[in-house]
């Protein structure tokens, strides 16, 4: 990515907790070796801590050099708690905010998912494909 490329900021649903940050950090290292030069950021959805709509007010950190935020929800599909969440997090934003669609439904979730479950026992692995 360009080093003046706009920030990707991974909106959470729900609030900061132990485990969704272990998550965010597994989705950041991925994405960080896709697009080396990408400035990553999360905000949480819910809660007191780290929350979404604050990361849009407070305007570009010092050390991004855009300040278009591309906020992307950490979601395989409509949620409604959630989406409206992020509707009124981008609404209140102080700086031009692009709000990427859903993660999925894609291919490779679902063949994720199917050899989970043949790894439980719930499906025949020989499908996963």
């Amino acid at each position: 990515m360009p080093t003046d490329a706009p920030p990707l900021v991974i909106a959470i649903p729900g609030a900061r907790n132990q485990a969704a940050d272990e998550l965010v950090s597994i989705v950041a290292d991925a994405v960080s070796m896709s697009c080396p030069n990408a400035t990553i950021r999360a905000g949480y959805l819910e809660g007191d801590s780290d929350r979404l709509d604050n990361l849009l007010q407070a305007g570009p950190p010092d050390d991004s050099p855009a300040a278009t935020a591309v906020v992307i929800p950490l979601l395989t599909g409509p949620n409604p708690r959630a989406d409206a969440a992020l509707a009124e997090a981008v609404a209140g934003a102080t700086v031009p905010v692009i709000a990427t669609d859903h993660l999925g439904p894609h291919p490779l979730i679902a063949e994720a998912m199917h050899a989970r479950l043949a790894d439980a026992s719930l499906a025949r692995a020989s499908r996963v494909r």
